[in-house]
């Protein structure tokens, strides 16, 4: 489970999970990369379906309205 503390003024959040940098920091909802993993959520708290892979390197962002 991934949580974090959102800002002040924050009431969606857009997550954004997966195993390569590049797509997680450059993915947006026009574009998500397959890695747009949760949209307009209004709890700061992600539940991964399934189990992540022991030992893979997991990149996520948070993009907050």
């Amino acid at each position: 489970m991934l949580g974090w503390n959102p800002g002040e003024s924050a009431v969606l959040h857009d997550v954004y999970l997966g195993t390569v940098f590049d797509d997680v920091n450059s993915a947006s909802r026009n574009n998500p990369k397959g890695v747009l993993v949760s949209q307009k959520q209004n709890i700061p708290i992600y539940d991964p379906p399934g189990r992540l892979d022991f030992g893979q390197t997991y990149y996520w962002r948070i993009d907050e309205a």
